[in-house]
């Protein structure tokens, strides 16, 4: 009672790293320098059109601009928004896996 569940079904390709940016920068300022990947790129070609997105092979949960919208609009609070242009990830991270 009182708790809300929610499930995310929309689905799209997977994500396509070799047409993300490699760039260099330390993450920790006295730390090593270290390869990203900037930017995420996802196989729209099998985008489903939902607005709540999951890429194939991948846990990352991906909104439309229209869902950002809404929930900037209302307030929503407790959650962290990243444009996918601005992503960035480790590649030792990704080549782990």
């Amino acid at each position: 009672m009182g708790y809300q569940g929610f499930s995310v079904t929309g689905r799209c390709g997977a994500i396509d790293f070799s047409k993300s940016t490699i760039i260099e920068k330390k993450i920790i300022s006295n730390g090593p320098i270290v390869q990203l990947y900037k930017g995420l790129y996802i196989g729209l070609e099998n985008w489903d059109g939902s607005d709540f997105i999951i890429p194939d092979g991948s846990t990352f949960l991906i909104i439309t601009s229209k869902v950002y919208k809404v929930m900037k609009k209302n307030k929503i609070s407790n959650i962290e928004f990243e444009n996918l242009s601005n992503f960035e990830v480790s590649k030792s991270v990704i080549h782990r896996v």
